[in-house]
């Protein structure tokens, strides 16, 4: 989510040539997404008791809501970026807090705060890597399709950040810079469709638990005795 949150401006920015706080009302469709489906999510897992088929359902739409961001061009119109921003925000809201969830019953109740804790340290650095993978991306396929440019200061157009194109590209070249950078932007987010569509495979794995039976609960307990008796 992470490559997401910071190259959607970007790309609002270096190539559709929308202002900061432009771009920075642009991606709200994602934002409020994710917080209603987060939300929405939480009851429904509660009512139905299990967590699992919700981080499956949530994976599989936050994969394909950044395979469809990933297809963003120069000419993408509103009804485009609003509506993939919708998917992801869905996919994105379902899933996150299913982790956490997940503590509450695999988990015995002293050892709980200890994972609730690796799993934020684990998101956070799962998105500073992904970022960071995103960044060397990037800046790799930007250098690459702006060495074919002829008459460009390549070193001042990086800097620039891709903000104010038409003050340092002359205007026949305007165009061919900012389908650089869009190209670039959407390189980029192919890390995102990667590390999404991992997170889903990594997802049929997990083991399927209702919530309210905790590990350290009697009914536990009494499966356990059960097991080990009939062994």
């Amino acid at each position: 989510m992470m490559a997401q949150a910071y190259y959607l401006p970007f790309f609002f920015q270096a190539v559709q040539a929308t202002s900061a706080k432009v771009s920075g009302v642009q991606i709200l469709p994602s934002g409020i997404t994710i917080a209603i489906a987060t939300l929405v999510s939480g009851i429904f897992i509660t009512m139905v008791g299990y967590y699992v088929p919700f981080m499956w359902t949530g994976a599989a739409i936050f994969t394909v809501g950044c395979y469809l961001l990933h297809t963003l061009v120069w000419s993408s119109t509103m009804k485009a970026w609003f509506g993939y921003q919708v998917i992801i925000g869905i996919g994105y809201g379902i899933s996150v807090q299913v982790p956490y969830l997940a503590v509450q019953v695999v988990v015995i109740s002293v050892d709980r705060p200890l994972a609730n804790a690796l799993i934020s340290l684990f998101q956070a650095l799962g998105g500073a890597l992904g970022l960071s993978i995103a960044e060397n991306v990037f800046q790799t396929w930007l250098i690459k399709r702006l060495d074919k440019i002829q008459d460009i200061n390549v070193p001042i157009i990086i800097a620039s950040g891709g903000t104010d194109l038409e003050t340092i590209v002359s205007a026949s070249n305007l165009d061919s810079v900012r389908n650089a950078f869009s190209g670039a932007v959407i390189n980029a987010f192919l890390v995102s469709v990667a590390a999404a569509g991992a997170a889903f495979v990594t997802s049929l794995g997990i083991e399927w638990r209702r919530i309210g039976v905790k590990k350290d609960s009697p009914e536990m307990r009494d499966n356990s005795v059960v097991e080990s008796t009939s062994h």
